[in-house]
């Protein structure tokens, strides 16, 4: 059995710069935390009940924009985050969201 928590937080919009219209999209940088436990519960004298847990902070920077696309689909969104895979080693992740 596994337990999952996830949380993401804005920890600051506009940093592109700000915009007069208070409905209008600005890009943003985020901040994630996943952690995941592995659960033992059907064998608890063999092994402690919690096996492992995984830890995972996150950065996120997220560019809105604009762009038709065929078919009604729109192009709203461009994000680039780092994840650590350890203490040393960073990798990256590029989305485009909707």
């Amino acid at each position: 059995m596994s337990v999952r928590t996830n949380l993401a937080l804005v920890l600051h919009k506009g940093l592109a710069g700000s915009s007069a219209d208070a409905d209008a999209d600005l890009d943003s940088l985020w901040f994630g935390y996943s952690q995941q436990s592995y659960w033992q519960i059907f064998n608890s004298s063999l092994s402690r009940p919690f096996r492992t847990t995984d830890h995972e902070p996150e950065l996120s920077y997220i560019h809105p924009h604009q762009v038709a696309l065929p078919g009604g689909w729109s192009y709203r969104l461009t994000g680039m985050g780092l994840i650590p895979m350890s203490t040393v080693c960073w990798t990256t992740t590029a989305n485009a969201l909707r």
